[in-house]
């Protein structure tokens, strides 16, 4: 093919020479195979260098014969206000400085900084590959899993982290965190939802004149809904990023707010309380209607950086039957930069979704790669509690049921080691007012070491007395 566009040069040897040439088809030019290459985002690389420009460039080269590329060489051009000729070969522009952008390949899954020079790729790893790594993590192998993220993100390291395992038998109960009032959740009126890929997970971005309010659940006032995510495994076996008594679920859906006390979601992120996670894990049952409409827009974001706007629908229509029940704890975001800023709440109650429907999620891909690379398997392992507590709002919290009506904990026997005692004033006033032996005896439990009490009502004996 290119014989024939060497056969024009010698109609175009001075500067706005042009002819008509027969058509040819373009991929004619193209090397075989050509599914392999490389993308980043820069510029023209002639005035005037607009950065507009996404980048492809190709692994195979195109074969040429020196004879033809000689051609090329002979080309001149004459300039107007030159009246020599001159040659226009070595018209190139030097390489430019990356500035924290990388490349990436779509077979290798590595980054590299390439310079092109005389047709060649030179590839440079080595420790332009570690600065090239450098702000960017994930869970796969290939760039820096949640093991290594401390290394880049000094706050993931910290003692407050997320996610965590929750075991029911020790938790605290407070009363005074009450329920939520989730109603604004149910508004869709100028409210606007985007889905988008982010290379990490499938998120719906919440935009719009009204902003959702989480209110109650005892949280420090009103928090506003900036996205929610989720978070999912490629087996049903695990995906989920909290766990509850040692047991992992399929999939956990985060929905992030941002206290109102801060302009926007920026100033929060990063302030002590400034954020507050509502989690919700799934089980894997009959199909979820509620899901129906982001799951119709998933093959429109195959890949990182896809997005779509989709049909405004309430967020609480994802929810459980029940959100009257749920853990509380203090941690951080549980991707980089991993800032300990999150009150955390864990519903006890989950959310059901289909084989089906999950099975959407885990098509999804993080790169604009050839070779497909799934999303499945996005979540962080449980973090030390380090001294942290973990709270219920009810002493219904103990008992540990996934679904349905809950009934009231059971009395134990006070003779069973290492069990919960509940123990309510409101409840037992009469009871406790005359059972001095009883009276005695809690006394004295609770000024032994081995015991933890929790008043949380001020009064004489505490609410709730856990005794281990």
């Amino acid at each position: 093919m290119f014989d024939e566009i060497c056969d024009y040069f010698a109609q175009i040897i001075r500067e706005d020479d042009n002819v008509t040439m027969s058509q040819f088809s373009m991929t004619s030019l193209f090397p075989s195979p050509h599914d392999v290459y490389y993308r980043y985002y820069g510029s023209l690389t002639t005035p005037p260098c607009h950065e507009s420009v996404i980048w492809t460039v190709f692994k195979s080269p195109i074969t040429i014969s020196k004879q033809q590329i000689n051609l090329f060489r002979k080309v001149k051009s004459l300039l107007a206000s030159n009246p020599l000729n001159s040659s226009i070969t070595h018209e190139l522009k030097r390489t430019c400085n990356l500035n924290t952008r990388y490349t990436r390949n779509d077979f290798y899954y590595i980054f590299n900084m390439i310079y092109l020079e005389s047709g060649l790729l030179y590839h440079h790893i080595g420790d332009i590959y570690r600065r090239c790594l450098r702000n960017m993590w994930g869970y796969q192998d290939g760039i820096p899993p949640p093991a290594e993220w401390p290394r880049e993100y000094r706050t993931c390291g910290g003692r407050r982290q997320s996610p965590i395992d929750i075991q029911t038998s020790q938790i605290v109960v407070n009363e005074r965190l009450g329920r939520f009032d989730l109603s604004d959740l149910n508004m869709i009126n100028n409210i606007r939802l985007t889905l988008k890929n982010n290379g990490h997970t499938v998120e719906v971005d919440v935009e719009g004149r009204n902003n959702l309010a989480v209110i109650g659940g005892g949280l420090p006032g009103p928090y506003l809904v900036k996205q929610f995510h989720f978070h999912w495994g490629s087996q049903d076996s695990r995906g989920s990023e909290h766990d509850i008594n040692g047991r992992f679920f399929p999939m956990e859906m985060h929905v992030v707010t941002y206290s109102q006390r801060y302009r926007m979601f920026e100033e929060a992120k990063n302030a002590t309380g400034g954020l507050a996670v509502l989690s919700f894990l799934f089980d894997v049952g009959a199909d979820n209607p509620a899901f129906d409409e982001m799951i119709s827009h998933m093959n429109e974001v195959q890949h990182k950086d896809d997005h779509v706007e989709i049909q405004a629908f309430p967020l609480g229509s994802l929810f459980p039957r029940s959100t009257d029940v749920f853990y509380r704890y203090y941690g951080g975001l549980t991707t980089p930069p991993c800032y300990e800023s999150v009150i955390w709440t864990i519903f006890q109650e989950h959310i059901r979704i289909s084989e089906r429907q999950i099975n959407q999620f885990r098509h999804l891909g993080d790169r604009h790669f050839v070779r497909f690379r799934g999303l499945s398997d996005n979540y962080r392992p449980t973090q030390p509690l380090n001294g942290r507590y973990v709270y219920t709002n009810t002493p219904m919290g103990y008992q540990y049921r996934r679904e349905g009506t809950f009934g009231i904990q059971p009395q134990q026997p006070m003779s069973a080691p290492n069990r919960q005692f509940v123990i309510s004033k409101l409840i037992m006033p009469q009871f406790l007012s005359s059972n001095t032996r009883l009276i005695g005896r809690i006394n004295n439990l609770r000024r032994t070491s081995q015991t933890r009490r929790y008043n949380l009502n001020g009064g004489l004996f505490p609410r709730y007395i856990n005794l281990y």
